[in-house]
């Protein structure tokens, strides 16, 4: 069944910070005693898989009647995580307090669970109500891979309001307005980084990466190089940022560029690849005697976007 990547990548999130916990507790234990306690966790683990199931085939198949019963009684998923949290921490007898890196290990589970909770409900609410309450936590806590859920909602809406059509305006927007912030553009970098680091470590190393929607669409060792590659051959969906960064550099080395769609759209309209090349490694005066190129590396693409206006507008190029 299709899911959307939102959601994939959600499931990914929770399986990994479980599988922390768990490990982690495990550790704790005398080597003998690892292999039962893990079996003993394991019909949690399958509730919550065969819950997490059902809750995909729901989100995935819109009812003309949401507010069935089997709807209306479906447990959170968060119940089943909180089982078998209690049963990691609490039932065992030995060890009822959680320390403070286990702790946050917890909150930050179940903070995933509740969001792979919302990212399903939202496809096929409960009411109206569920429905406008998750759409402000999309607002709020929304990211950019959310906005093809909120497609999907737009497509299928069961509760055609006033209400959810501005609620869904004001989540799209402000989820765009969160990928073009800089700072969190690089937080976010560093977060699927951190995801990955391992296989980024071998298959990056001492590379400037470009990401873009969380994913990987380029690499290498020049950061210029790579610009230039941006501009000639990738395709930058607008109207997200691109992120460049070298991970292994102290302090890490990044970059964000706002509108690189828009500047490779206005060129790709007006000038030939060969032109749009000269372009690059031409000194304006407009840009204070650097190149278009330069000028990128800084991620000052408002002035690129001025220079470009001017020569649509009949300035030799």
């Amino acid at each position: 069944m299709s899911t959307g990547v939102a959601i994939e990548q959600a499931i990914r999130n929770v399986n990994k910070s479980l599988n922390r916990i768990v490990e982690g507790k495990a550790a704790e234990l005398a080597p003998g005693n690892r292999d039962a306690f893990r079996r003993k966790l394991i019909p949690y683990q399958v509730a919550f898989n065969e819950a997490l199931t059902l809750e995909l085939e729901r989100s995935s198949s819109v009812q003309e009647n949401t507010e069935s019963e089997d709807a209306a009684n479906a447990q959170p998923l968060s119940n089943y995580v909180d089982r078998l949290i209690d049963d990691i921490y609490i039932s065992d007898g030995e060890n009822d307090v959680i320390n403070s890196p286990q702790l946050d290990d917890v909150i930050e589970l179940r903070a995933e669970v509740d969001a792979l909770d919302r990212r399903l409900r939202v496809q096929n609410p409960v009411n109206q109500e569920e429905l406008e309450a998750d759409l402000r936590w999309m607002a709020e806590r929304g990211e950019e891979d959310d906005l093809e859920l909120l497609d999907k909602v737009r497509a299928t809406v069961l509760y055609n309001s006033k209400e959810i059509s501005k609620l869904l305006e004001i989540a799209r927007a402000r989820i765009i307005d969160r990928a073009n912030d800089p700072q969190n553009a690089i937080q976010n970098c560093m977060a699927v980084y951190q995801q990955n680091k391992e296989g980024w470590d071998r298959q990056y190393a001492d590379q400037y990466v470009a990401l873009s929607k969380r994913k990987v669409i380029d690499s290498d060792k020049d950061k210029l190089s790579l610009i230039e590659r941006l501009m000639q051959s990738m395709v930058i969906e607008n109207p997200f940022p691109v992120c460049i960064g070298n991970f292994k550099l102290y302090p890490p080395d990044f970059l964000v560029i706002n509108g690189l769609a828009d500047i490779k759209d206005r060129l790709n309209a007006n000038f030939s690849q060969r032109e749009i090349q000269r372009w690059l490694h031409k000194r304006s005066k407009a840009l204070n005697g650097r190149t278009p190129l330069e000028c990128l590396a800084k991620g000052e693409t408002a002035s690129i976007l001025d220079n470009l206006i001017r020569i649509e507008e009949g300035v030799h190029f």
